[in-house]
């Protein structure tokens, strides 16, 4: 598996743990001080994956040219 690959395969397991722990959080029964740490969490692991979108992307440019 190439590197690509990998960080595309890496993304898409991001995506979905972004996309279950939103789910949790909407959940009102969630001690405060969890909501806070966790919602911490998806804001960096958005940004990370909004990084590496940027970067598979600039290859892929890269590689056409």
């Amino acid at each position: 598996m190439t590197w690509d690959q990998e960080l595309d395969e890496f993304c898409a397991a991001a995506r979905i743990a972004i996309r279950e722990t939103s789910d949790i959080l909407l959940s009102e029964q969630m001690p405060a001080r969890w909501r806070s740490r966790l919602e911490d969490q998806v804001e960096e692991l958005q940004r990370f994956v909004s990084i590496a979108d940027r970067y598979a992307a600039e290859r892929r440019r890269s590689r056409l040219n």
